[in-house]
């Protein structure tokens, strides 16, 4: 640096001082205070201003190379995965860089909901809160945390228990840390009721997961395809994705699937429950993009008119276990073949393509209807006099009159669960969490199966004697 300055005011005195710019030169740094009053009037504020600029060119080359390097260093994700508390730091992954943001913690504005995120990606939850994308204030502050990039080439790891208990589940997706899950083989899991209250959109890395076998791995979108035949079908058919999305109308609807369990550890305070005891978080709202079974069941020539053999019509996943019985579910053809059924073909949850765990490439979904009817990764569509013959259609999924037992149920002469009641709960403040000050911002949601709107919630704070509305958000 000095010695490049010296040049350049050398330089510089040689062009003003005519004939002694030799002396000049070579003896830059030894210039008599006579000579330098008669040759340096003029220069003062360019060698200051080449000064300044040097010491900015400097320090902004060493920021770039502090970047460069941080950038260089690659992480996989397990790496960032293990760093998730205060003790072992707290790290995230955005837009493929890693961030160590555990001095950051304690300062966030929305304050330990960061955690949430902790050892994954922040994507989802600066879904959840769009104020974090309407300036570029929150993504400036993160830069500064930055130590590193994501090394994709290095493929997380599965569980452990995974490998050990149940190897058919090895090549089962990673899923958000967010999650919590109830059993991982199969995967279920509801994420923490405050990232319900959010957003009217649920990202799909943060909806609960319930899947009935492995998830169904290697799957090409540009060759997938389904079969489409049974009663009252004249064209049986075989479509692949690329044509669906081709040749048939899309529709982007916003729609709730609800598990059928869910808030059940609340009915478990009053009688005792068989099942996955979930808490209220078995609920998501998104909107899905695909086209219309009724479209697609036209094509095949399908006609509930012409066909009164035709009651249900069934769907069939890839997933499975011995490739022999597959998972499957039904729905009434009324349903199925209503202006109003709105059934969906879907490929796309929020405008992105499914993920593995709801389904990728292509799944079905029945707005309104309990979950379970909206089988993922499907491979076949059946009209049928009858329901789908799989144990979730015929044995689980039913609806038992309160007074019986697990017992004495008789599960295959029970009806179905297809459309569900309202429900409603409130996500923040938890329940149990100690609250101070003269007033609480209750925040919650509330849902109607079967396309039934919401006319009014009310809440209370004595036990259900008296009772008082709350606002609506527009939805």
């Amino acid at each position: 640096h000095f010695f490049g300055t010296g040049i350049f005011c050398s330089q510089m005195f040689r062009r003003v001082a005519k004939g002694r710019g030799k002396l000049l030169l070579l003896q830059g740094a030894i210039l008599t205070p006579r000579r330098l009053r008669s040759t340096s009037r003029g220069m003062i504020l360019p060698t200051l201003a080449f000064l300044g600029a040097s010491f900015w060119g400097l320090t902004s080359l060493c920021r770039w190379l502090d970047a460069k390097e941080k950038r260089v260093l690659e992480y996989s994700h397990d790496d960032v995965a293990r760093h998730k508390s205060s003790q072992d730091g707290v790290w995230v992954t955005f837009n493929g860089g890693v961030y160590d943001i555990t001095e950051y913690v304690d300062k966030h504005p929305g304050g330990q909901a960061i955690m949430l995120a902790a050892g994954q990606a922040l994507e989802p939850y600066w879904e959840l809160y769009p104020s974090h994308t309407l300036t570029k204030n929150p993504a400036n502050i993160l830069e500064k945390f930055r130590i590193g990039t994501v090394d994709e080439r290095a493929k997380p790891s599965a569980s452990p228990s995974t490998l050990a208990v149940k190897p058919e589940y090895v090549n089962d997706p990673v899923r958000h840390t967010a999650l919590r899950p109830f059993i991982t083989t199969p995967y279920i899991a509801e994420p923490p009721s405050e990232v319900l209250s959010a957003s009217f959109f649920t990202p799909a890395e943060v909806t609960y997961v319930v899947n009935h076998l492995p998830v169904p791995t290697a799957l090409n979108p540009d060759t997938f395809s389904f079969e489409v035949a049974g009663e009252g079908v004249s064209r049986p058919v075989t479509l692949t994705l690329p044509q669906l999305k081709k040749f048939f109308p899309h529709h982007t609807l916003a729609v709730t699937l609800q598990c059928g369990g869910n808030r059940r550890t609340e009915m478990t305070k009053y009688k005792p429950t068989v099942g996955i005891q979930w808490g209220s978080g078995s609920i998501g709202t998104a909107e899905y993009t695909g086209v219309l079974l009724k479209d697609v069941l036209k094509h095949a020539g399908f006609d509930p008119r012409n066909s009164s053999a035709a009651k249900h019509i069934q769907f069939e996943g890839l997933d499975t276990v011995d490739k022999k019985k597959f998972y499957g579910a039904s729905v009434p053809v009324e349903k199925a073949w209503s202006d109003e059924g709105d059934v969906l073909l879907a490929w796309e949850m929020n405008g992105k393509p499914l993920t593995p765990d709801h389904g990728f490439p292509l799944r079905v979904v029945v707005p309104g209807t309990c979950a379970v009817r909206s089988v993922k990764w499907l491979k076949k569509i059946v009209s049928s006099s009858e329901e789908h013959p799989s144990f979730w259609q015929r044995v689980d999924y039913r609806l038992p009159a309160p007074y019986t037992t697990a017992e004495t149920v008789d599960y295959p002469n029970l009806p179905s669960i297809q459309e569900l009641p309202v429900t409603s709960a409130i996500t923040e403040p938890k329940d149990g969490a100690q609250t101070s000050g003269p007033s609480v911002l209750l925040k919650g949601y509330a849902w109607s199966g079967g396309g039934r709107g919401i006319d009014r919630v009310e809440y209370t704070t004595d036990r259900g004697h008296t009772w008082a509305p709350v606002e609506l958000l527009p939805s």
